[in-house]
């Protein structure tokens, strides 16, 4: 049985999962503080998702190759071509 997900090999990296894992957890709960002193009836709440301990830099190229523009989904120009 591994001790670590499957996607973490050794200590160093699930200890640089967990510090962004917190610094993610710092941020929603300042954010879940604010949303809760709204005087709004139904005010936002956020949680943690799997993106939760990935670094800032990890976030940014797995979501900029999600919305990346590919051939197939290119809408066509307005002049048919």
């Amino acid at each position: 049985m591994n001790k670590y997900p499957q996607d973490v090999k050794s200590y160093t990296q699930w200890r640089e999962k967990f510090i962004n894992w917190e610094s993610t957890n710092k941020m929603i709960r300042e954010k879940n503080h604010k949303s809760s002193m709204s005087d709004k009836p139904d005010p936002a709440f956020f949680d943690h998702n799997w993106l939760s301990a990935m670094s800032p830099e990890d976030k940014k190229k797995f979501l900029s190759t999600r919305f990346e523009t590919t051939e197939t989904n290119k809408k066509p120009k307005r002049d048919g071509s």
